[in-house]
């Protein structure tokens, strides 16, 4: 049983906030879609951390993490791609740099080459780039997870959600350099990751707490405009399809595909959820299926702002965060997913 001092340590702090919103069209078209709910945050007394809970107006959850000079932050490694490979050489499992939790298991895949590292259990797909700072430095980072994955695709082009992962870092309308996001964090002292499960995409990264508005600004463009460029897709279907030749080395990653082939047909866990060279490239060419537009089609009917929730952790201020969080993510489409259109 705990003392009491346990428990006193235990109590929480609850900040209770009712946020209501009413749908509006504004004056140049745009349609924005609010909410209603009740929010709260639970936060332990040990818990130093400041948070904010925003709300814009296209729809888009932000929460920010305000972290104080002094507080001591947990070591970060200098070599995830490193931590990923043991990993996998022990466990055969999750080899995205992020967590292990094997929630929404399914689809996956890797390449620890700099494009996208795969957990095998949890069904994700990511890309991680760019060199780890000292675990001294002044960080700040930022996350935005889109409440669609691999489910949501159609059996036409298996793997469409995982590519269009990758094709959004291809460049966006106001910043159109190709691959121009990973070094720039790269240096800055940061790095970015994605991965893709069955109902989730992640993207992520961190930087510098200096230039962090100005990363912040380039990650979200990728969400507001991307490129999509035509010139991209032949190159990053390769990219996936390396990811699922080194899947298919793993026996984790083996079981997932004789899942998906024994499951029945309309079952979200049917089907080739990974992406290769013959379900992205060869095949929609041959049936004379327009890809790009079908990734076009996917990025408008799920990301959009109110089918999205972001995070920002820094030692700025919540002021500065929420500034730089309102200028950079007011582009987004707003709504939540048009399912059906």
């Amino acid at each position: 049983m705990m003392n009491s001092t346990a428990v006193n340590q235990l109590k929480v702090k609850e900040v209770k906030t009712i946020l209501h919103c009413q749908k509006a069209d504004s004056a140049n078209g745009r349609e924005f879609f609010s909410f209603s709910y009740y929010d709260q945050f639970i936060i332990s007394e040990a818990d130093k951390k400041q948070y904010r809970h925003l709300l814009l107006d296209n729809g888009l959850q932000v929460l920010l993490v305000h972290e104080p000079e002094g507080l001591k932050s947990a070591p970060i490694s200098n070599s995830s791609s490193a931590n990923r490979d043991n990993y996998d050489a022990e466990d055969g499992n999750d080899s995205s740099d992020s967590d292990n939790d094997a929630d929404n298991s399914a689809s996956g895949s890797s390449d620890d080459s700099d494009r996208e590292s795969v957990g095998s259990d949890s069904g994700r797909t990511g890309r991680s780039r760019g060199v780890k700072a000292s675990s001294s430095a002044r960080r700040s980072a930022a996350a935005l997870c889109i409440a669609s994955g691999s489910s949501d695709e159609g059996a036409e082009l298996a793997g469409l959600a995982h590519f269009l992962e990758h094709m959004v870092f291809m460049g966006s309308a106001k910043y159109p350099t190709e691959n121009d996001f990973d070094a720039y964090v790269s240096e800055r002292g940061g790095e970015s990751n994605a991965w893709t499960d069955m109902e989730r995409t992640m993207f992520y990264f961190d930087c510098s707490q200096e230039s962090f508005a100005d990363c912040l600004d380039r990650f979200a463009n990728f969400f507001v405009d991307p490129l999509l460029s035509a010139d991209s897709l032949e190159r990053e279907v390769q990219a996936v399809h390396s990811e699922f030749e080194q899947a298919c080395c793993s026996l984790q990653s083996q079981l997932e595909f004789f899942t998906g082939c024994l499951t029945s047909p309309g079952h979200p866990l049917s089907g080739f959820k990974w992406g290769n060279k013959v379900s992205l490239w060869d095949q929609p060419r041959t049936a004379n299926i327009d890809v790009r537009s079908k990734l076009e089609e996917f990025r408008r009917v799920h990301y959009r702002a109110g089918n999205m929730t972001a995070a920002l952790q820094s030692r700025l201020s919540l002021d500065a965060m929420e500034a730089a969080a309102r200028v950079a993510f007011d582009g987004l489409p707003p709504g939540m997913a048009v399912l059906g259109s």
